[in-house]
């Protein structure tokens, strides 16, 4: 009796010290859920659980054996809950995974020690693990996979309360610590019908709430989302009811960013159209009064006489009524 428990003692740093891989040693009784995240902790790494030689059944408590004090080893997981379990290569193939059990009918427990038939009304399962139990014979409430039934404080019940009946309740706080501080979540499960919920002060199942009414825990509203501000708020992600008037005044805002856009084109054009004509305007001017320079150069040069007085009447009429000189051009 005194050489196990001083060998157990011996390997108890090294346990403690890291995880340790298939063949190690490790102690059962060490097969624990974390009292912040809830999550399994053990001895063995992430691809091996701790097994005893005489290893028969799972508890909650002890998912690998019978749960007491004892050196166990670490072996490799025989079944995953999980499409891609934690701890394994990305690249991993189907072959170097253990198996997933047959969905409705068995079950994978926490620690991958087998996968194991699922249990009736009463039996003991393990937190937040609804599929380890067997499903409500001929209906279908909602329940984890849609078996109408559920795992509450390590129990598999029916999810089958009606309104105003009571109900059980299962309220889990998981902490978890980041660089800002620690964050805490309640959450809170039950065992109320689709669409109701168990009241936290007087145990019994009442309607969910509409987005807009005020509550206390997300399991209260429809939407399963109780925002800070302490009223139940539309879902993350989920589609948002926009009331018609919102189309309306959308609408309205689009026609008049159209028509905004086209009596500033207009006017765009009409400027650019007047600067046109401004500078063929000039440019007419330009060419007229080079025409009547070399006119009256013309004329100079070849004397003002009285028999060609035609040839001064023209240039004084250019000179003296240039629009009319622009039509005869």
């Amino acid at each position: 009796m005194i050489l196990p428990v001083l060998l157990a003692l011996a390997l108890l740093p090294r346990a403690h010290s890291a995880w340790v891989g298939a063949g190690s040693s490790c102690m059962l009784n060490a097969t624990r859920l974390d009292s912040s995240d809830h999550r399994l902790m053990t001895h063995c790494d992430s691809t091996t659980y701790c097994a005893a030689a005489n290893t028969t059944t799972t508890t909650a408590s002890s998912p690998s054996g019978s749960g007491d004090p004892g050196v166990g080893t670490c072996v490799p997981r025989k079944c995953r809950s999980d499409e891609f379990p934690f701890g394994y290569a990305v690249n991993a193939s189907g072959a170097q995974l253990p198996p997933l059990c047959t969905p409705r009918t068995e079950f994978c427990p926490d620690d991958g020690g087998g996968c194991r038939e699922v249990m009736g009304v009463g039996s003991v399962c393990q937190l937040d693990r609804d599929e380890q139990c067997a499903a409500q014979p001929g209906v279908n409430l909602g329940g984890s996979g849609g078996t109408g039934s559920v795992c509450l404080s390590e129990k598999c019940m029916y999810k089958n309360a009606t309104a105003g009946a009571s109900c059980a309740l299962e309220n889990t706080t998981y902490v978890e610590d980041s660089v800002s501080g620690s964050v805490t979540l309640n959450i809170l499960r039950d065992n109320c019908r689709l669409g109701l919920y168990c009241s936290p002060w007087g145990y019994a199942c009442n309607r969910v709430l509409d987005v807009g009414a005020p509550c206390s825990f997300d399991n209260q509203c429809q939407s399963h989302n109780c925002g800070n501000s302490g009223t139940c708020e539309n879902a993350p992600g989920g589609p948002v009811a926009v009331p018609a008037w919102q189309y309306i005044v959308t609408v309205m805002l689009i026609v008049a960013v159209l028509v905004a856009t086209c009596l500033c084109l207009i006017l765009l054009h009409k400027r650019h159209r007047m600067e046109r004509e401004r500078e063929v305007r000039e440019w007419f001017y330009e060419q007229l009064s080079l025409r009547q320079c070399i006119i009256a150069l013309h004329a100079s040069a070849m004397g003002v006489v009285d028999e060609k007085g035609g040839e001064k009447e023209e240039a004084e009429g250019f000179l003296n009524d240039p629009d009319n000189a622009m039509r005869q051009i």
